[in-house]
């Protein structure tokens, strides 16, 4: 395969990856081909090579779930989609260069240039989301050289290989990102948390597990216990402000104080706003009485 005729079956497959992440249901070659079509990837292409493009993601390490469904005939078809899981992987070692996949992104017109120039030592590429991220050090000449960092694919616009070489880190990112509900690292150490999650959003919290090292207890009212034995604070207060009155924090304290914090300010822009309305009222109806 020339590179030209790589860079085609790249871009083809960036896209499935799109459309099966947001898919709500398993999509068949048909509905992938036709979806292709109306992005102006491809003018016409054989079913094989659409299969083949799938079977391509399989081995770049993605969970690939087939299943039957209806095809507009009556019959039934072969459906595809991507098993998300806890919504982070590492995948394995990849059957293209991270150079090759880089210079992928510098031909996609629609790209944004990065406003710095990084010199870094790949690790990993790290699927987040339905993104493609490279999971990088920086060279020990620039600072933070130690903290990992990712780098995601769509943002990079140049990319070239330099003929220093480097060792790999004996701690593999798949071990860094183990805490994290997404890819999160803080310098503190992660601590352990206890959750009350009502029975409202007990469905989604298993469903959709809120993080990776969950540890969920059934209560007899449909409530649920999460227990997380190492997350970051700043990683899990956002996450638990989404669920509003739907989650309690029994510990740490200092994360339910945080959130107390929060949720005074919260009010604190709107309660002054309608104080201050019921104040208008009531000035108006006493200069009414009064008149």
């Amino acid at each position: 395969m020339d590179s030209i005729s790589r860079h085609e079956q790249l871009l083809r497959v960036f896209h499935l990856i799109d459309m099966l992440f947001s898919a709500r249901q398993p999509l068949s070659v048909a509905e992938l081909k036709r979806e292709l079509q109306d992005r102006r990837v491809i003018d016409e292409m054989s079913d094989k090579n659409i299969r083949r493009d799938i079977e391509f993601l399989e081995k770049f390490g993605y969970s690939i779930v087939r299943s039957k469904k209806r095809s507009p005939r009556g019959g039934s078809c072969l459906a595809f989609a991507i098993s998300i899981g806890p919504g982070k992987a590492e995948l394995r070692p990849p059957v293209i260069g991270v150079v090759e996949l880089l210079s992928l992104a510098v031909a996609r017109d629609f790209l944004a240039p990065l406003p710095k120039k990084s010199i870094i030592q790949p690790e990993a590429l790290v699927v987040y989301e339905g993104s493609i991220y490279v999971a990088a050090y920086r060279s020990a000449a620039e600072p933070a050289a130690e903290q990992i960092r990712f780098y995601k694919l769509d943002r990079i616009s140049d990319a070239r290989p330099s003929s220093r070489s480097f060792e790999r880190r004996p701690q593999p990112v798949e071990e860094l990102l183990a805490d994290s509900m997404t890819m999160f690292r803080a310098a503190e150490p992660p601590r352990r948390y206890r959750l009350r999650i009502a029975a409202e959003r007990a469905r989604w919290a298993v469903e959709k597990p809120f993080h990776p090292g969950q540890i969920v207890r059934p209560q007899a009212d449909g409530s649920l216990l999460l227990e997380i034995p190492r997350a970051w604070d700043d990683e899990m207060l956002p996450q638990l402000l989404a669920l509003g009155e739907h989650v309690e924090v029994l510990e740490p304290e200092e994360a339910r104080d945080r959130l107390l914090e929060t949720a005074r300010a919260i009010i604190g822009k709107y309660a002054c706003r309608h104080i201050q309305e019921f104040d208008a009222i009531y000035a108006k109806r006493a200069t009414a009485d009064l008149s």
